[in-house]
């Protein structure tokens, strides 16, 4: 798909690849509606866009493109174009771009985007085989064990060596589908950093092959070259901060008071409140059985995520509370921030699924992934109600008067685990 105002420019596209001897099917578009129709219409390999292109920008087609384009690699490719709007748009995930008067590399670019396209694409059907056949194993040892129970053995303990295995078998199932997934997250979410740490790197040596590095502008590629490792550390460091709470054993779960956790999570943000004006509200929280580093970890992550979704020119105010229902204590983080569209409700629970940019509101997309597995280790689920512009209340549930080895029994056990998790893989899906 070439983004072009001009016939003769996207021809002259085409033909550049198909002097490489590369067949090219080359449609043109000139707006958003028709490239969002377009995008919706058919599967497409690569898409092109001019960076001057009159109501029609080039950094509003990347938008588009990584709205509904799944990955397809972005070219730009202008008659000119600034080093600032090249960078920009590169930063933006632009995955390079090019003079039309200098296209000398062009297809060899296009090749490599391609082969990389491809490769992402036979990886991802190679996980979800996986994911696939993990499900179907499960099933069979469901299966099993539901025809175990039909033949009524009433041995106790035999029937305790049968959950003792079955718990077991659910870890193992766990830590093999986790561990899939993890590998997963790391080939796609960790790509993008180091896209950008390549891209510029790149760009640095070709400015300096050309004689056209001064030390303002190595100074700027360096910059952004270190924003893509900072950027890869924290990723890699909330990676390993959701593994170490998604398999360390050492519970300790005891009786405790919410309240004093709660006052232990405002007193590490009294920084963050501080410079938000922030009002923060507990009311009277029941005593529950959980762990306390992990309760508070639960809390920090809400309303610290509470305090940076702000509304601008809005007092952020915070009210925790709690309820009795249904043998269970439900808490509740509200807040009065920006809110968040019920199609997202599911997404922002999922690790590195981020509903704003890093330019806009910095973060890491680990703390709602993170708080959904420790309310999981506590034999809860969490979830979210929200209004744009409103606000929006997480609430998450703790078994009432369980002892902690009940708690680490339930967690154990087999589960639903067909609903979309912190990985963001929906398994009847694959």
């Amino acid at each position: 798909m070439a983004v072009e105002d001009s016939e003769d420019d996207a021809l002259l596209i085409a033909e550049t690849l198909r002097d490489a001897g590369r067949p090219v099917a080359c449609t043109r578009v000139e707006t958003a509606d028709d490239m969002r129709a377009a995008l919706s219409r058919e599967n497409w390999d690569l898409i092109t866009a001019d960076f001057h292109m009159p109501g029609f920008t080039a950094m509003e087609a990347l938008k588009i493109a990584q709205e509904l384009g799944s990955g397809i690699p972005f070219l730009v490719v202008s008659g000119a174009i600034g080093e600032e709007d090249a960078v920009a748009l590169m930063r933006r995930g632009a995955h390079d771009f090019f003079l039309k008067g200098s296209m000398g590399r062009f297809p060899a670019a296009v090749e490599r985007e391609l082969n990389e396209a491809e490769n992402r694409r036979q990886r991802r059907l190679a996980e979800q085989k996986i994911l696939r056949q993990a499900e179907q194993l499960a099933s069979t040892n469901a299966e099993l064990a539901l025809k175990n129970t039909e033949l009524g053995a009433k041995n106790e303990e035999l029937a305790a060596m049968n959950r003792e295995l079955k718990i077991r078998a659910q870890q193992l199932y766990r830590s093999n589908v986790d561990l899939e997934r993890f590998a997963y997250v790391a080939s796609h979410d960790l790509n993008e950093p180091l896209r950008s740490i390549a891209s510029f790197s790149q760009m640095l040596g070709r400015y300096y092959e050309a004689g056209r590095l001064t030390p303002d502008t190595a100074d700027e590629f360096i910059g952004y070259i270190k924003e893509g490792v900072e950027r890869m550390k924290r990723l890699i460091e909330g990676l390993l901060t959701f593994s170490r709470a998604t398999h360390d054993t050492d519970f300790d779960f005891s009786a405790l008071d919410p309240a004093q956790v709660v006052e232990g999570v405002m007193s590490s943000l009294r920084q963050a409140i501080a410079e938000t004006n922030a009002e923060i509200l507990c009311e009277p929280l029941p005593v529950v059985t959980a762990d306390a580093t992990q309760l508070g970890q639960i809390f920090q992550n809400l309303v610290s995520n509470a305090l940076k979704y702000h509304r601008k020119g809005v007092r952020p105010e915070v009210r925790i509370s709690a309820e009795r229902r249904s043998g269970a204590i439900v808490f509740a983080v509200q807040d009065n921030g920006i809110g968040i569209d019920p199609k997202h409700w599911e997404r922002i629970f999922v690790i590195f699924k981020r509903l704003h940019t890093q330019h806009e509101i910095p973060g890491t997309g680990v703390g709602l992934a993170l708080a959904k597995r420790l309310v999981e280790r506590h034999g809860g689920r969490i979830w979210v109600e929200s209004q744009p512009g409103v606000g929006s209340t997480f609430r998450f549930t703790i078994p009432a008067a369980t002892s902690p080895s009940e708690i680490i029994e339930a967690w154990s056990q087999p589960q639903d685990i067909s609903d979309v998790d912190a990985f963001g893989i929906k398994m009847t899906d694959v």
